[in-house]
């Protein structure tokens, strides 16, 4: 992937929803309810290529499309793990 977009991907848009999905329908990974951030990388065609998810401190319902495995460069990676691990409304103690 020569032009690659990293953005949040909002479940709640009736569009991104379906495009996302439709990767992990796509790619054999099984939708999870729980989930506190959605990130996507998009080719140059603003098509979805990656996704990547989290909830709290765990990483979930990653997929590449087929089409681009094998091009990543870590860059959905590096920014899952620099969000803060906390759901919104759980503190520690």
């Amino acid at each position: 992937m020569d032009d690659i977009t990293l953005r949040q991907l909002d479940r709640r848009d009736p569009a991104a929803a379906a495009e996302w999905r439709r990767l992990l329908e796509q790619e054999g990974i099984s939708l999870d309810g729980n989930l506190d951030y959605t990130c996507g990388l998009f080719d140059e065609n603003d098509n979805l290529a990656a996704t990547g998810s989290s909830f709290g401190a765990t990483l979930r319902c990653f997929a590449v499309d087929r089409a681009h495995q094998g091009e990543g460069d870590g860059v959905m990676d590096a920014d899952l793990f620099q969000r803060d691990p906390e759901p919104a409304g759980r503190h520690a103690n």
